[in-house]
């Protein structure tokens, strides 16, 4: 259903995907903050992923927990509107590299925010088939913009910066960085392995 959305995004066929439970789940700015994890193995469907809240006598008196078996990472809770988001970055570094969660663009403006969870080796797949329409309707999370309580839209992608030639190709490198946890090196052989392709294309 990814590849028909992509290599024809009329809106009807975003609104299909994001319709559809199966590979999507939505978030509401005043969600639980555990809920945000169950929703997302609702469609990983990975038999182990929860979400876990406990009562505490100290902070914002709860700690959100994400397991999966023996492994557990406690959530950076703000207790704040900030959490929704704080939420899903947690979520995305416990997932990586197998999973990551990306934004679908088409639901900005509403009460509640629909997520795309993708293998990452997916995500990386379908960058090099669409490099110019995947950033258009799927965004990256990154710490900021806040996609709940920040300005939309967001920042140019890291394509974006790459072929615009009155940007620094250096901000593009360190875009991807940012975004895939990389390092210095990885990042500079992914944007100029992207420009050759591109150049290729246009030749």
């Amino acid at each position: 259903m990814i590849e028909a959305v992509l290599d024809d995004p009329t809106q009807a066929r975003v609104w299909a995907l994001m319709r559809d439970e199966a590979h999507v789940f939505w978030v509401g700015w005043r969600q639980s903050d555990e809920t945000i994890i169950d929703a997302c193995e609702t469609v990983l469907r990975t038999g182990n992923l929860v979400g876990e809240c406990v009562a505490t006598g100290q902070d914002g008196g709860y700690r959100v927990f994400i397991r999966a078996g023996a492994r557990s990472e406690e959530v950076p809770l703000s207790y704040s509107l900030r959490d929704r988001q704080i939420t899903l970055r947690a979520l995305n570094d416990f997932l990586a590299p197998e999973y990551e969660i990306r934004l679908c663009l088409d639901s900005i403006g509403g009460d509640a925010l629909a997520f795309l969870p993708l293998a990452g080796t997916r995500w990386r797949e379908l960058e090099q088939r669409f490099p110019q329409t995947l950033g258009k309707l799927f965004y990256v999370l990154t710490d900021t913009p806040n996609v709940f309580i920040d300005p939309f839209p967001p920042p140019a992608t890291w394509q974006e910066l790459a072929r615009n030639p009155s940007s620094s190709r250096l901000a593009a490198i360190k875009l991807y960085q940012e975004q895939h946890g990389v390092g210095m090196g990885a990042a500079k052989q992914a944007v100029e392995a992207y420009l050759a392709v591109e150049r290729s294309r246009n030749a």
